[in-house]
């Protein structure tokens, strides 16, 4: 290895293929190597493992294909329950191809998005991709600090009724304003389901009619 150069996952990959039980979560600092080949090597590890339970690598550059390499793995891990990966660079496409993963996991329970460059529409195209049932097993959704807008909010009021699980979604600094508000206002009202906490601080356009219509809800 080259003096100097940032390390890779290879201790990382030796513990999950151990099934080291100290090692229940990893936090991939940006100090740390991490592209598609480091991916690959982290992911293949897990596909198997049963110790790790949180992954964040948020901050680091994900290529589509590397994304898509983190969604199969989903499908195959079952104990890994909160992951947050990529940057502000991440957007739709990224979150087009986490979706496969989202929907098939058998155990995740956090998804944290925040800042990472997703629009409204993207939010629109992952919710259709989820389907009918989306990961049963999910209790909260981090939105925060992405530019989701009334589009995005009228997506997630759609999605709603599917999420039976989901008792957290944080929207801080989404753009939410009156008619998104609206509309979520009105599929909580509607589903059975109750959001044990929502987050929608520091979203200036919602007005006040906006959150009257969510104290509703």
């Amino acid at each position: 290895m080259t003096w100097g150069a940032p390390r890779g996952v290879d201790d990382w990959v030796t513990r999950l293929e151990q099934q080291d039980p100290t090692l229940t979560t990893l936090h991939v600092f940006r100090a740390r190597r991490f592209g598609l080949q480091e991916v690959q090597q982290l992911c293949a590890a897990l596909h198997k493992n049963t110790t790790l339970t949180e992954l964040y690598a948020s901050g680091h550059e994900m290529v589509a294909e590397a994304v898509q390499v983190f969604s199969d793995m989903l499908c195959k891990n079952s104990t890994l329950k909160s992951i947050c990966i990529g940057n502000h660079e991440f957007g739709d496409e990224g979150l087009a191809a986490l979706a496969k993963g989202v929907s098939g996991s058998r155990s995740l329970t956090k998804l944290d998005l925040e800042s990472k460059g997703v629009t409204g529409a993207g939010m629109r195209a992952f919710l259709e991709a989820l389907g009918a049932s989306p990961c049963p097993t999910l209790h909260t959704l981090q939105l925060g600090r992405n530019n989701l807008g009334d589009q995005g909010m009228c997506a997630l009021a759609q999605a709603y009724p599917t999420c039976h699980g989901l008792e957290v979604l944080d929207l801080r600094e989404s753009d939410v304003g009156p008619q998104g508000a609206l509309h979520l206002a009105r599929a909580l009202q509607a589903s059975a389901c109750r959001l044990a906490r929502l987050c929608l601080s520091d979203n200036p356009s919602l007005g006040s009619e906006g959150v009257v219509e969510l104290a509703k809800g």
